[in-house]
C-alpha cells in the first residue's frame, strides 16, 4: 500500500468513527479498588496461554451501550480502559473528544490539573513526599491488574516472597498506565525491586496483547468458516514491536532479560548462551567494592559487568519459549542502547518497527546523559510515528488512535534516573499520555556535610537572562571574574584543578587559557591512560600549575588528582557526590610504592600535615542549575541562594 492509499484508509477509518462517538460533556473519574485489582491465583499456570487462557468479564464481547453515563465502573481492567477500541469510559473516546477530527493541525493541547483527592493520590506519595500526578482535566483513570500468569510467575521466581509497600505502590502506579518519571536514588537491591514490578507491567501487558490478537485470530476464523460476518476487532497497531526498553550498557540489558523472563514464566530462554557470553558478567572483571576498594560503591554498581554501550536486539514470545535476537518485525520487545539503535536506525532508513511501541522505558537516564543526550532524543523522535511502509499491515485491525497519529496519546514512557536533569524534565513535559502522568518528589538535605570541617566554600551566582546565554555568560564570568582573580594570589595561582562538567566548554577553557600562555594540563573523558598519567604526574609535581577535568571523565574513571589546594568548579556537577568527592583530593596522600621517591616523600608529608582550612573551593552557579545546587547544598539552602540580591555564598 502507498502512502497516499494508506492515509485514504486513514481518513476513511476517522470518518466512520466520527459517526460512532457521542459526544459527552464531562468524564466521570474511575474508581477502583488497588487491592482488588491485583488478584492472582496460587495454582494458576506458570506458562503464557494465549489462545486457550480463560477470557476476563472486562474483555467480553459485551459493551455498554453508547451514550450511557457510568459513575464508577469496580471490576473494569485497566488495561481495557487504555488499550481497549470500544466501550464506554475507554482512553479512545477520550482521544476522540479532544481530537474530533483526524484533519493534520487540529490538535488541541491537552490541559493538565494535580490530581489532588483523585483515586491514587495516596499511592503517589510512596514515591516520595513531593511526589506529584497531573491528570487531564476532569479525567481520572483506573489500575490495571497485573495477568494472572504474570504475577504468579514473579512470585514464583520471588520463591514466594510478596511485593514490599513500596513494590505494590509502584504496582498500582504503572497499572493505571499514566507516564512515570522516577528519580529516586536507590541501591542495588531497591533497583532490583523496581525492576521486578516494572518487568512484571511489561510482560502482563505483552501477554494480554498478545492473547487479544490470537483470541480474535480465532474469532474471525471461526466466524469465516460458519459463513458468519462479525465485526473485524481492533486490536494492534502498525507492527509487532510492543514494549523498547532503552538502557546504557550491556550488563542492563543482561539483567533486564532476566528480569523479563521470571515475570513471563516461560519454559525456555532461546538464545541464552550467546546472551551469557556477549552480555554476562566477566569472571575476569572486577565486580565488588572489595576488589575495588578505592572506589566509590555507585561507581562498583554502574560499571559492574559489560560496559559496552553499543547493543540492540528483539525478543519474541512463544507458547513456551522467550525468543532472542529475533527480527525486528517479529519482535515483541526491542532491547538497545541508545547508540546502538541509533546506529541500526540510520544504517537501514527504517524505524517503522517502532510505530506501535505501547511501553516505553529509559532506564538509568543518568548514564546515558554521560554518554550522549542526543541518541535518546533521536531514538524517542523517531519514536510512535506512522510508519512510511506497510509492512504487511491489516490495517482494518489497526487502533483508531494509531490511524489518527495519536499514538503518543496513549503509549507509557517510563523515566528512570538516579537524580533529577533539566533534560528529563524536558522530556516529562511533552508526554501527552491521556492517562496522566506521575513525578516522584524529593527534599534533599545536601552533601556538604560529607566535607572536611573547616574547608572554605564559596557558592558565587552570576546573572542569565535566557537559558540560550547561558554557555557565553557562564564563560564570561569565567574569563573576567574568576581566572583573574585566581592569578592574584600566591596560592591559587597554583596547585588549582578547574572541574568542567561539559566537554564544549572544557575545549573553550583549553584554548582559552593557551592563548593566555599559561601553565596546565588537561584530562578529558578522550585523554588516553598514558595522557592522562603524564597530567597528573606533571600537577602532582607542581610542573603545571593547574589541571583541568571533565566530569565525564571522572564518571567513567573516578581518579583521584592530588596536590590540589584550590578547586574551582566551573559549573555544579550533575552527580553531587563528585562535589565532596572533588573536595577530598587535596587530602589523599600518594601511594606508598610512588612515595618512594624524595620529590614524592616530601609532597606525602606536606598533604599529610595539609589543614583543611589552607584548601579553598569556588563554585559558580545561575539559576539554571537549581537540580544540581539542591543536591550538593539542599532544597531550603537552593532556593535561597537563586532568589534572594547577594550573589556570594559562603560555607566552612
Amino acid at each position: 500500500m502507498s502512502k497516499k492509499e494508506m492515509m485514504s484508509v486513514k481518513v476513511g477509518e476517522a470518518m466512520r468513527n466520527l459517526q460512532k462517538v457521542e459526544s459527552v460533556s464531562q468524564e466521570i473519574p474511575l474508581e477502583r479498588s488497588a487491592s482488588n485489582e491485583r488478584a492472582a491465583t496460587n495454582d494458576a499456570p506458570s506458562q503464557i496461554r494465549l489462545a486457550d487462557d480463560v477470557e476476563s468479564d472486562a474483555e467480553s464481547d459485551s459493551q455498554t451501550p453508547a451514550g450511557t453515563m457510568v459513575a464508577a465502573v469496580p471490576d473494569i481492567d485497566g488495561f481495557e480502559v487504555h488499550f481497549g477500541s470500544h466501550g464506554d469510559k475507554r482512553h479512545a473516546q477520550v482521544i476522540s473528544q479532544l481530537y474530533p477530527t483526524a484533519k493534520e493541525g487540529s490538535v488541541r493541547e491537552l490541559e493538565w490539573q494535580d490530581a489532588h483527592g483523585s483515586s491514587h493520590e495516596s499511592v503517589v506519595k510512596a514515591l516520595g513526599k513531593e511526589a506529584s500526578r497531573s491528570m487531564v482535566k476532569g479525567f481520572d483513570t483506573a489500575i490495571a491488574r497485573p495477568h494472572v500468569n504474570a504475577h504468579t510467575s514473579l512470585l514464583k521466581a520471588r520463591k514466594g516472597a510478596p511485593f514490599s509497600p513500596s513494590q505494590s505502590a509502584l504496582a498500582d502506579l504503572l497499572g493505571s498506565h499514566a507516564d512515570l518519571l522516577d528519580t529516586r536514588a536507590l541501591d542495588r537491591k531497591a533497583q532490583k525491586d523496581r525492576r521486578q514490578v516494572l518487568a512484571l507491567h511489561a510482560m502482563s501487558h505483552l501477554i494480554k496483547t498478545r492473547r487479544k490478537i490470537l483470541r480474535n485470530n480465532e474469532r474471525l476464523a471461526k466466524a469465516s468458516s460458519e459463513g458468519r460476518s462479525i465485526d473485524v476487532p481492533r486490536d494492534q497497531g502498525y507492527t509487532r514491536p510492543t514494549l523498547l526498553v532503552l538502557s546504557p550498557f550491556r550488563s542492563s540489558a543482561y539483567v533486564w532479560v532476566q528480569a523479563l523472563f521470571a515475570a513471563s514464566g516461560l519454559e525456555t530462554l532461546s538464545g541464552s548462551d550467546r546472551l551469557s557470553s556477549d552480555f554476562g558478567p566477566d569472571p575476569s572483571v572486577a565486580l565488588s567494592s572489595e576488589e575495588l576498594p578505592d572506589k566509590p560503591k555507585d561507581f562498583v554498581q554502574t560499571f559492574a559487568g559489560n560496559t559496552d554501550d553499543n547493543f540492540r536486539f528483539g525478543i519474541q514470545l512463544k507458547r513456551k519459549e522467550m525468543r532472542l535476537w529475533t527480527g525486528w518485525y517479529a519482535s515483541d520487545v526491542i532491547l538497545a542502547s541508545p547508540l546502538g539503535l541509533r546506529l541500526a536506525l540510520q544504517k537501514d532508513g527504517d524505524s517503522d518497527f517502532l510505530s506501535s511501541i505501547e511501553m516505553l522505558v529509559v532506564d538509568q537516564a543518568e548514564v546515558m546523559s554521560m554518554q550522549n543526550w542526543d541518541h535518546v532524543q533521536y531514538v524517542l523522535s523517531r519514536t510512535s510515528q506512522i510508519p512510511q511502509a506497510s509492512h504487511d499491515t491489516d490495517f482494518s485491525r489497526v487502533r483508531q488512535w494509531y490511524l489518527d497519529d495519536r499514538a503518543l496519546n496513549i503509549r507509557q514512557t517510563i523515566l528512570l534516573s538516579s537524580y533529577d536533569m533539566p533534560e528529563l524534565r524536558a522530556i516529562y513535559r511533552g508526554l501527552t499520555n491521556v492517562a496522566g502522568k506521575i513525578r516522584s518528589g524529593h527534599t534533599f538535605e545536601g552533601v556538604l556535610g560529607g566535607v572536611r570541617e573547616g574547608l572554605r566554600q564559596t557558592f558565587t551566582r552570576f546573572d542569565c537572562a535566557n537559558l540560550n546565554m547561558e554557555p557565553d555568560a557562564r564563560f564570561q564570568h569565567f574569563t573576567s571574574r574568576t581566572l583573574p582573580s585566581l592569578l592574584k594570589s600566591a596560592v591559587s595561582a597554583t596547585k588549582t584543578v578547574i572541574f568542567v562538567p561539559s566537554y564544549f566548554d572544557f575545549v573553550r577553557i583549553e584554548d582559552h587559557m593557551k592563548r593566555c600562555d599559561l601553565s596546565f594540563e588537561a584530562i578529558s573523558e578522550y585523554s588516553t591512560p598514558r595522557e592522562v598519567a603524564q597530567s597528573r604526574q606533571a600537577f602532582f609535581t607542581g610542573k603545571r600549575a593547574f589541571l583541568i577535568v571533565t566530569e565525564r571523565s571522572h564518571f567513567y574513571k573516578r581518579n583521584t588528582y592530588r596536590g590540589a589546594q584550590t578547586l574551582v568548579f566551573y559549573a555544579l556537577p550533575e552527580n553531587a557526590l563528585f562535589y565532596s568527592e572533588i573536595l577530598h583530593w587535596p587530602f589523599v596522600p600518594p601511594k606508598p610504592r610512588v612515595a618512594k621517591d624524595g620529590r614524592m616523600r616530601q609532597i606525602a608529608k606536606e598533604i599529610a600535615k595539609l589543614d583543611p582550612t589552607e584548601v579553598a573551593a569556588l563554585a559558580v552557579f545561575s539559576k539554571f542549575d537549581r537540580f544540581r545546587l539542591e543536591r550538593i547544598v539542599g532544597d531550603r539552602q537552593a532556593a535561597r541562594m537563586i532568589t534572594e540580591e547577594r550573589s556570594n555564598w559562603k560555607f566552612a
